[in-house]
């Protein structure tokens, strides 16, 4: 089950106009049903690894994920909770929070130079201003 909030956050930033993304790097055929069965409907994207790509943290796919998005770096803040997320995100020229809650925690998460640290979902809220 998905940690407690997230699914009240997600909903909360989809009510308030913002279109939220899931990248990882599992396979991408393995990626929809996952993030599905755990999260509905919640996304308007879904990208999981593709051969076309290299992984995260190398910026192609991030910036796939943008171009599928409408999105660019000045609208789109990247949340993970790994040194790789981080770097992800930094790597296609985006601000990240990191999620505190998530696989690896704080101090890993400050290391690798998170913009933001997120304790608890509802953050997301507040960092997103809505």
């Amino acid at each position: 089950a998905p940690y407690p909030g997230i699914i009240e956050a997600l909903d909360s930033l989809r009510a308030a106009g913002i279109t939220l993304a899931v990248l990882t790097n599992k396979d991408h055929d393995a990626a929809l049903p996952l993030v599905e069965r755990f999260f509905g409907q919640r996304f308007a994207v879904v990208q999981g690894a593709l051969p076309t790509f290299p992984p995260k943290p190398a910026a192609p796919i991030t910036r796939y994920v943008l171009e599928q998005l409408g999105a660019g770096p000045r609208t789109t803040l990247f949340v993970g909770d790994s040194d790789v997320d981080v770097q992800t995100g930094h790597n296609a020229g985006l601000p990240v929070a990191g999620a505190a809650w998530g696989f690896r925690g704080v101090a890993e998460l400050e290391a690798a130079g998170a913009d933001f640290i997120l304790e608890h979902p509802d953050e997301l809220i507040t960092l997103a201003g809505v």
